[in-house]
């Protein structure tokens, strides 16, 4: 959702620009405004909230082990999980929640988050071999480090005993048995989406030049002429 708001803001901050330096007329400008504004109203899916940044919940969305984020996401190893009909372009909702698809579940594609990919088999192996059950204990011993709520529609929860049978994986499949594993390259310093705050200070900026050379343009036409 934070996605959509800081485009929507992009959006209306370059037709505000276009406009102020006259290259939309103001019939143009009103029509573009209208359309960008209603955007959230006539589309037909949504993002999964992006309220909660996985990145700050190492320790208790993901793990770091071997320079690499590991994180357990669903108790299935299916995009759309006990649906009612068979879901015929499920490639258009990778990274879109389908709304009323009439399944229990959608599990959004690892880049649904910035980074993330699909576990490979040789990663599948070092989370059972290596890693194991145990490292995916939080502190207390008392819960599972997973990230079902970063990735499901539905679901909250993993199923330990699935992994203790090595039903893990990574690419989808349709098998509801397995447990779904994301990975990424770990980063120490990962980069945030921009407040709007720093988005407004931006637009201010491109304002206040466009205003200096519209006025250096008018101050050159008035001494040629």
């Amino acid at each position: 959702m934070d996605v959509i708001i800081v485009g929507l803001f992009l959006a209306v901050i370059l037709i505000l620009l276009f406009y102020y330096l006259g290259f939309i007329m103001l019939k143009s400008f009103k029509f573009l405004f209208l359309f960008i504004l209603s955007l959230p109203l006539i589309a037909n899916a949504t993002l999964l909230p992006l309220s909660n940044d996985i990145s700050d919940e190492e320790g208790s969305a993901y793990i770091v082990y071997d320079n690499r984020d590991w994180a357990w996401v669903s108790p299935v190893n299916t995009q759309f999980h006990d649906c009612a009909a068979e879901i015929s372009d499920a490639d258009l909702y990778l990274t879109i929640v389908l709304e009323n698809s009439g399944c229990s579940n959608q599990l959004l594609a690892p880049q649904y988050r910035e980074d993330w990919r699909f576990a490979t088999q040789q990663e599948l192996i070092v989370i059972f071999d290596t890693l194991t059950l145990n490292a995916f204990y939080d502190e207390d011993k008392s819960k599972f480090i997973q990230a079902t709520e970063y990735w499901n529609t539905n679901f909250v929860g993993i199923d330990y005993l699935n992994f203790a049978k090595n039903f893990i994986a990574g690419e989808w499949s349709d098998n509801i048995a397995f447990e779904t594993f994301y990975v990424r390259t770990h980063s120490s310093n990962p980069q945030p989406v921009p407040e709007p705050s720093t988005l407004m200070i931006f637009a201010l900026g491109l304002i206040v030049l466009a205003s200096k050379k519209k006025l250096f343009f008018a101050l050159t036409n008035k001494a040629l002429h």
